[in-house]
This record gives C-alpha cells, structure tokens and sequence, in this order.
C-alpha cells in the first residue's frame, strides 16, 4: 500500500532582491517536524492570520458568475471563516505567516542547524501556506 503525502507550499510574499516571487514545498510530516524543531529551539509562534480579501477572492474564482444572493452567502461564509479563524500552521488554507514569526522561525531553525534552503526562504519574510 503506497502513503501518498500531502504536500504544502510555502509561498513568499515577499519577493526577493530580483523581483521574483519565492516559494519552498515541504510535505505534512516535514512541516510538522520544522515547526516542533523550531519550538524546540526558542520559536514563539504568533498564529496566523486568514485576510479576508484573498479568501473571498480564492473562493468567488470557483463561480462562473457571482450575483447578488451568492456574493452575500459568499461574504457570510468568509467573514465566519476569518472571524473563527484560530492561528493555525498545520492546515494549509493559504494564511499568512507575518514577517515577523517568519523571523523568528528562521532564527531557531538557524540554531537548530535547519535546512539551508528553508532558512534561506525564511529570510525574505511573510509567506502563505497552502496545499
């Protein structure tokens, strides 16, 4: 029986010196183990944050046309969405890391001798995580 593995992109939202966007991919159980690494070596994690104009945005692209009754049940469903929304690292749902806890998961992975390409990507800032 073959595992299939969920991966995660980790998408910059910053870009780097030349211009160019910057992403890294990493799959479930690796995310789950630099997260656990970096806790382990000083990273306090700020929790994420949903913006609601990239969420409605993402879903309002799934209708061919947006009329009025579905743009409000779209508004409704969104607005509860970030509003419940818990800070959460493990469920891509495109949220953003802010520039700030990108720093300081950069800083302990650094201690922690972490992957170089991952900790590269760390220092260009804010990203989101998705799938």
């Amino acid at each position: 029986m073959r595992v299939i593995s969920v991966l995660f992109f980790l998408i910059g939202i910053n870009e780097n010196g030349r211009g160019r966007s910057v992403s890294h991919v990493t799959n479930k159980n690796e995310w789950q183990h630099i997260l656990a690494t970096a806790r382990a070596n000083g990273w306090k994690p700020l929790g994420t944050i949903l913006d609601y104009e990239f969420q409605y945005q993402l879903l309002a692209s799934q209708f061919e046309e947006l009329d009025f009754d579905k743009h409000t049940l779209l508004d409704q469903f969104v607005t509860d969405k970030c509003g419940r929304w818990k800070g959460g690292y493990l469920t891509p749902e495109h949220q953003i890391v802010t520039d700030e806890d990108a720093r300081g998961l950069r800083k302990a992975l650094q201690r922690a001798s972490g992957p170089i390409e991952l900790i590269l990507f760390l220092s260009y800032g804010a990203f989101r995580i998705a799938e």
